[in-house]
């Protein structure tokens, strides 16, 4: 698996995490027992909530067996990188799952302590993505890692 192959993996991964149900969400969202109340400002105004499907929320496709399985497959290559990599590659994954076309260097140095080199923190991601990649590519049986 090239680097961007791995790249890929992990961002699809973070975006099955989004996918995921909220177990807390859920709990809070449990009805009581006593039937729901709404007070009208007026006999049939529907005006009062909205509009009749206002509540209707588009609803995610829930995960299959087969993306959780890759989901955690990915983030156990994850394991081959230190933990302050672990971060960087997680702000970095981030970044690209939410649509960004390059990873906001940048922005990032805050968040990993860095007032200056934001090259540092991309040469840094890099050489901890090819661990990463070494740990994928042993899954194949293959001993190199392609760039491209």
């Amino acid at each position: 698996m090239s680097l961007e192959d791995v790249q890929g993996r992990l961002i699809e991964a973070v975006q099955c995490t989004w996918r995921m149900p909220d177990r807390e969400r859920e709990w809070h969202a449990v009805k009581a027992s006593w039937p729901d109340y709404r007070h009208h400002t007026g006999f049939g105004d529907h005006d009062a909530f909205g509009p009749p499907n206002a509540a209707a929320m588009p609803v995610q496709p829930k995960l299959t067996r087969k993306e959780m399985a890759e989901m955690e497959e990915a983030f156990a290559w994850l394991m081959a990188a230190s933990e302050d990599d672990r971060r960087l590659i997680a702000l970095a994954i981030r970044a690209l799952a939410k649509g960004h076309e390059r990873v906001p260097w940048m922005k990032l140095r805050r968040a990993m302590g860095v007032k200056r080199g934001a090259d540092g923190l991309r040469m840094r991601y890099s050489r901890a993505m090819l661990k990463v990649c070494e740990r994928a590519n042993r899954r194949f049986g293959r001993n190199s890692v392609s760039r491209g």
